[in-house]
């Protein structure tokens, strides 16, 4: 039987290629989360940006990392996270 590479993640588990030994991992769920960049009248202004975060709470700072002039909203699947607006056009609509 042929042992995968060293340390090769199959099917959940670890296998080393010096001693055929299985090691169970502790893998956490990612979501593949996409971050869209809206323009003022909500169109999409660009391809979203994937990223895999483990929650809506990770996913959101990662996103608020890049608002800056535009609209950014998150979504999970067709779930949508959160809408975030820029600091600049809250306090003009707040």
């Amino acid at each position: 039987m042929a042992v995968p590479p060293l340390l090769k993640k199959c099917a959940g588990f670890f296998f080393s290629r010096r001693k055929n030994i299985r090691v169970e991992a502790m893998v956490l769920p990612m979501s593949a989360y996409r971050i869209y960049e809206l323009t003022a009248d909500d169109h999409i202004a660009a391809p979203p940006t994937i990223v895999d975060c483990p929650d809506d709470t990770a996913a959101i700072e990662k996103a608020r990392q890049r608002l800056d002039h535009r609209i950014i909203e998150v979504q999970l699947v067709d779930r949508c996270v959160i809408r975030m607006q820029p600091i600049a056009e809250r306090r003009r609509h707040g």
